[in-house]
């Protein structure tokens, strides 16, 4: 276990209040057009989601030193809070997607569409800051299927099932969702990318389906639908 001091001299924990009068100052000194960083205002709520998600990584990461010296590793609660930060992504809709005033936080879990459990978790992180005329909604990601139709040219010997199969796993794990992905967004150079730089053997990589880049809402996470695989030979 790392000593208490030592942990805050090299990764000190802030307090929400430090962080918010620290990022308030930044703020002003570079000209933000928002003059409003009382409670109860919009750009505050939404301030104070985001200080308060980078508080709670700091913990995490503070754990995580102390179990790279601990041989223990924290408990079933540490376990938890890792599957909880690798599962749920967050971080809003400001641009008064319902009207004037009003802020959309967007939660995405491992499969896209958030559980009940995790919106809760959500909702009450927002509820210890939203003003009382404040007007933001707390919803899950919407998933959408995408078919893909591709054809992969090789000069392997390997048999078109091996060929199929490995570009399938490959569209999986580049839908898959997770945080360094726009979930809302598909785009055929993403795809030949993808199969080129993940099947040595393709030396080309042409798709039919979709026909153009996909760009959603940001409510949308783009999942994996039917893939069909066309080989074809040099």
């Amino acid at each position: 276990m790392i000593d208490k001091e030592i942990l805050d001299a090299v990764l000190p924990l802030p307090t929400l209040d430090e962080l918010k009068e620290q990022k308030v100052e930044e703020l002003k000194d570079e000209g933000f057009v928002i003059s409003n960083f009382h409670s109860g205002g919009v750009f505050y709520t939404m301030l104070m989601i985001v200080l308060r998600i980078k508080v709670e990584v700091i913990e995490l990461i503070r754990v995580e030193l102390n179990n790279m010296i601990d041989s223990h590793a924290g408990g079933a609660s540490h376990d938890q809070k890792k599957a909880n930060y690798s599962k749920k992504r967050n971080q809003a809709d400001c641009n008064h997607p319902r009207g004037q005033g009003t802020v959309d936080v967007i939660v995405t879990g491992t499969a896209g569409e958030a559980t009940e459990g995790l919106l809760a978790a959500v909702r009450e992180a927002v509820d210890k800051f939203a003003g009382p005329y404040d007007n933001i909604l707390v919803k899950s990601s919407v998933t959408v299927s995408q078919n893909i139709s591709v054809t992969v040219t090789t000069d392997t010997a390997d048999t078109d099932e091996a060929v199929e199969n490995r570009v399938k796993a490959i569209l999986t794990e580049l839908l898959a969702v997770r945080r360094s992905r726009k979930l809302n967004e598909l785009t055929l150079s993403d795809i030949n990318h993808a199969i080129r730089s993940g099947y040595s053997g393709a030396t080309n990589a042409a798709v039919s389906e979709p026909e153009a880049d996909v760009k959603l809402g940001k409510d949308k996470v783009i999942t994996l639908g039917d893939v069909s695989v066309t080989v074809e030979r040099e």
